[in-house]
């Protein structure tokens, strides 16, 4: 059995102290703290040692931040995205580097064109969900409706996401 050293807290503990001491309401979270501020308010009574940045992220985590709404995003944001991939054997697959350092990226759509002279001209758009934070790395991957013989040449046209704060 591991032990906790005197005067530490492991965060169950600190919200189990908190669901002790809070009324229990109905369309509350299980222990009884209805948001974030309320959490914030009643650990601080509670837990009067425990450093405040320690009960943010505890409250935090039971109460994220709401994920602001996705919107169509600029060319000079789509233009600070990095794609690498291909298509083969009926799928696209890749990587998306978002080199941007304020948004995150949650969708992509990608264009393709076979580039065979023997093949009409029919185009495809494909739009993939993902989460890239700003200065990371994401996969890319689709199912392609297409033969599989065919070859493509395809490109970003559209990226959607929001503002990281």
């Amino acid at each position: 059995m591991k032990k906790i050293a005197r005067g530490t807290f492991t965060p169950l503990a600190i919200l189990a102290s908190i669901a002790l001491i809070s009324p229990v309401q109905s369309d509350a979270s299980p222990t009884g703290l209805s948001n974030f501020t309320h959490c914030l308010k009643e650990s601080r009574k509670a837990l009067g040692k425990t450093s405040a940045q320690e009960i943010s992220r505890i409250c935090r985590e039971q109460f994220p931040k709401k994920r602001p709404k996705d919107q169509d995003l600029s060319p000079d944001v789509l233009n600070k995205l990095d794609a690498d991939g291909g298509p083969a054997y009926g799928t696209f697959s890749g990587s998306l580097f978002n080199g941007n350092t304020d948004y995150t990226i949650t969708q992509v759509t990608l264009h393709l064109t076979p580039i065979q002279p023997e093949i009409p001209l029919i185009t495809n758009e494909y739009t993939i969900d993902m989460n890239a934070a700003p200065l990371t790395k994401a996969a890319l991957s689709v199912a392609l409706t297409s033969d599989r013989t065919r070859e493509f040449s395809w490109r970003l046209i559209n990226a959607r996401g929001y503002k990281a704060r």
